[in-house]
């Protein structure tokens, strides 16, 4: 009976205990899309957008009334406040002035605020652009330094197996002991390899996890079961819709919806006012008055014609800074382009021939090792000029998908 409930108190402290939950595999497509809903930089330019469309309809809005209170005419006399006659002019006056707006004006503005939207939204759509850029980079790097450190375990099961087969060998006088000693050595080497891997992934771990809101200690695993090697084809290298291009050309628009509301400044602006006068010694008055501004005049009127022609200039300008964007995004897509298809040429070279080769290289002195034909430098050295190429190989592979990043970049695909 003790030993039936000792069993079941051990069961309630085993359901008790914190499971820990399995450390979630993210691939690129969820990165990617959780930067681009959740990133702060994102985020921001949505408030921005959203206050430039209270700015618009605001702009529609008239402007305040003026009210005005005060004595009017009153003597220094005070006796005098108190005759009855036509000399008594005193009185309170209660003003109301109103200026009507100009409705071209207010469209403008509103025209205005609405470009400046736009401007918003491209660099939104760039600044997404460059957060991506910045997580593949992260991926590919994290992905690739997986698989260096699988190729290093791999070669260091391998070498283990070659000290211990010569190590028994030296006994029998069949393998130089300097050749044992550096293979030892190599493997130390391996070891501290692996350490500045170890290094890289947590490099590229925290930067990702910078990039997703999560604490920088988390455990993240990208997927790389469904993750292939197979690179992208790049043909269409069309630069017309690209974020930051496309925000110059919204600014460009804004600038001209501007000056179309600084040109507006020669108009007139229309008010009225209304004055009601309480009277102390003769009967109440009121008067009512328009009003209208006249910008016309020459020392108000350079005001609005200098400010657009410096508008103009600025138009200019925008417009050639745009050219140039334009011109030095088409030839780094370009050069992007052309490197990715020759880095691509010498991956593939690398995995078709160059490592195939070292490997039977490799097998060949196996062989011969083991029918005590070929000496244990002679096998080392072999298995070394693999790792190397192997290696090589893999860097290849990581400067190609920084290309792949890069052209993604540069054609915002």
């Amino acid at each position: 009976m003790k030993y039936f409930l000792s069993i079941i108190y051990m069961g309630f402290v085993l359901l008790s205990l914190p499971v820990k939950a399995q450390d979630s595999v993210q691939t690129l497509r969820d990165i990617l899309s959780k930067i681009e809903t959740e990133y702060p930089q994102v985020l921001q330019y949505n408030s921005k957008v959203e206050a430039l469309k209270y700015r618009a309809k605001g702009s529609k809005s008239w402007m305040p009334p003026t009210v005005s209170f005060g004595v009017d005419r009153f003597p220094y006399n005070p006796m005098m406040l108190s005759e009855e006659s036509p000399m008594n002019q005193a009185g309170l006056m209660f003003s109301v002035e109103q200026m009507f707006p100009i409705p071209s004006k207010q469209n403008a503005k509103s025209s205005y605020y609405n470009a400046l939207t736009k401007v918003e939204e491209s660099n939104q759509a760039w600044t997404k652009n460059t957060l991506r850029l910045q997580a593949r980079l992260f991926y590919y790097n994290q992905y690739v330094t997986l698989r260096k450190l699988q190729i290093l375990n791999e070669n260091e099961s391998v070498i283990k197996l070659f000290i211990e087969s010569a190590e028994v060998r030296y006994v029998h006088n069949q393998a130089e002991l300097g050749s044992v000693f550096k293979a030892k050595a190599r493997l130390a080497e391996l070891q501290n390899m692996k350490t500045m891997l170890y290094m890289a992934l947590a490099e590229n771990r925290i930067g990702m996890n910078i990039l997703l809101g999560n604490p920088s200690a988390d455990t993240l695993k990208i997927d790389t079961s469904q993750y292939s090697v197979s690179l992208m084809q790049f043909s269409d290298t069309s630069l017309a819709n690209r974020s930051d291009i496309q925000s110059m050309t919204n600014m460009i628009k804004a600038m001209e919806e501007e000056r179309k509301l600084m040109s507006l400044g020669r108009k007139p602006e229309f008010g009225v006012r209304f004055n009601h006068m309480q009277m102390f010694g003769m009967p109440n008055q009121y008067s009512v008055m328009g009003m209208m501004t006249i910008p016309i005049v020459p020392w108000s009127s350079g005001m609005y014609k200098n400010d657009v022609l410096a508008m103009n200039s600025e138009i200019k300008s925008t417009e050639f800074e745009r050219e140039s964007m334009q011109r030095m995004a088409t030839r780094m897509s370009q050069e992007k382009t052309a490197m990715h298809f020759y880095q691509k040429q010498q991956f593939q070279n690398y995995n078709q021939s160059i490592i195939p080769a070292y490997r039977k290289n490799l097998e060949a002195n196996l062989i011969a090792w083991k029918q005590n034909t070929a000496t244990f430098f002679v096998l080392l050295d072999s298995w070394e000029m693999l790792l190397m190429k192997q290696l090589e190989a893999e860097d290849k592979l990581q400067e190609l998908y920084k290309l792949q990043a890069e052209v993604l970049y540069e054609l915002e695909k």
